[in-house]
């Protein structure tokens, strides 16, 4: 009984998988991220804590060519944004890594 189970198992785990599977949420959600989720994610990163932060911030590294320029408009709005926001912000846009970007960071360590 044991050698059956095993082999079904088995034959289950090395079964090929088909390739036309659906596409995965995470698919459809990478297709559908526009400015209007980057904004709300922004403010998402700005005012809340958490997992509600962590899960924004992670889209919006996860799209740095949408989400740098915006992220570097709010920086440098009028009214400019509290000490709290700069940073959390600034953290956001280290995490992008551009290079386009160091002129911010220098900026802030004068």
């Amino acid at each position: 009984m044991a050698t059956l189970l095993s082999c079904a198992l088995l034959g289950s785990l090395l079964a090929p998988v088909s390739a036309s599977s659906p596409p995965t949420t995470s698919t459809t959600q990478a297709a559908s991220y526009g400015p209007a989720e980057a904004d709300a994610d922004l403010d998402r990163v700005l005012h809340e804590r958490g997992r509600p932060y962590l899960e924004a911030r992670a889209r919006l590294e996860a799209h740095p060519a949408l989400t740098a320029p915006a992220v570097a408009t709010r920086l440098r709005q009028i009214p400019a944004p509290t000490v709290a926001e700069e940073r959390r912000l600034l953290a956001l846009l280290s995490g992008m890594a551009r290079p386009e970007d160091l002129e911010v960071f220098a900026a802030q360590l004068r």
